[in-house]
């Protein structure tokens, strides 16, 4: 595959991956929507080197064929051995990937107790080594994905992340929080405000970015050059359209068309287990429309795909 010099040149809205969401059928749906990059799952080094990577994955990478360059598609990895993680990279560089992206800004506990993750602000030595190690080990761009500190924000994260571009990462992706902050409190943007200050590689902004007219203020804030929308992107895959000028009444029958097809492409990637797979993602969907309570209740006891395609009409239905 040809590798696109200065990919991000351009891009100013990327899709944040996220752990048990952005999979295969959400991915079609952000590109279906106007996005021009998406990000897979996280994918760990552990699990690669431990065991026999699962066809689902294999699907997964595969099926991102796209020569025509109309979008652009990065694999994430996270892990806190060097070694795996360059064996991480070297099975994803046999797929049609344009860039592999490091996690050092996931906050969940499993992953921080795995030194992995977010954890990588406190420890950003191997932070380095593993960038360091992963970029020798691809023809690929290496990305980073990481928050301003951990229990604090660093002291230091402006050189973090000078360290991070004179390794020849080619963008940054991050989320003005601390990983203590988790989700919550206000984003810190007159950090990222420094850190583009000092650095030359593409920086996109990540943290509660809800709609295309606050994208525009957080980028003004930060002179950032693009920003990274994780749950609200999830929650309303068309959001991309809005970058495009375009728009949709979003009403039930909008959203519950929106769940068919996205059950459907689960289904057909993970057979009956797509209805346990999207109980979150379609409860995400409903968010924000009233009487959802018992939408929520029958998708969480559906146990089949024709079950959960009923609750969708049922919801899409109610007053």
């Amino acid at each position: 595959m040809k590798i696109r010099l200065n990919m991000f040149s351009n891009i100013k809205l990327i899709p944040a991956p996220m752990a048990s969401l952005t999979d295969l059928p959400l991915r079609e749906l952000y590109i279906e929507f106007g996005a021009k990059v998406v990000v897979s799952e996280m994918i760990s080094s552990e699990a690669l080197h431990y065991g026999k990577p699962s066809d689902l994955l294999i699907r997964s990478l595969s099926q991102h064929d796209h020569y025509d360059g109309s979008y652009i598609f990065g694999a994430q990895i996270f892990g806190s051995d060097k070694k795996k993680m360059v064996d991480a990279a070297c099975f994803i560089s046999q797929f049609p990937v344009d860039f592999i992206d490091i996690n050092a800004g996931c906050p969940v506990k499993k992953v921080i107790s795995q030194h992995s993750g977010a954890y990588l602000m406190k420890d950003y030595e191997r932070l380095f080594d593993i960038c360091e190690a992963v970029k020798a080990s691809t023809s690929l761009p290496v990305t980073v994905k990481i928050r301003i500190g951990f229990t604090k924000i660093a002291d230091n994260i402006t050189e973090i992340c000078k360290k991070l571009e004179s390794i020849g990462i080619s963008a940054l992706f991050v989320h003005a929080r601390t990983r203590d902050e988790w989700f919550s409190g206000e984003c810190h943007w007159d950090i990222l405000k420094k850190i583009t200050s000092a650095v030359s590689i593409p920086l996109f902004a990540n943290g509660s970015i809800d709609s295309k007219d606050y994208s525009n203020i957080v980028i003004d804030e930060t002179s950032a050059n693009g920003v990274m929308i994780g749950r609200y992107a999830a929650q309303a895959p068309w959001i991309f359209s809005s970058w495009a000028g375009k728009s949709f009444k979003i009403d039930r029958k909008f959203v519950a068309e929106i769940m068919i097809k996205h059950l459907a492409a689960a289904e057909s990637l993970y057979g009956e287990y797509a209805a346990t797979k999207l109980r979150k993602q379609l409860m995400l969907y409903s968010y924000k429309f009233s009487n959802s309570k018992q939408f929520k209740i029958s998708i969480c006891n559906s146990s089949s795909v024709k079950e959960t395609l009923n609750a969708i009409k049922r919801w899409q239905n109610a007053a």
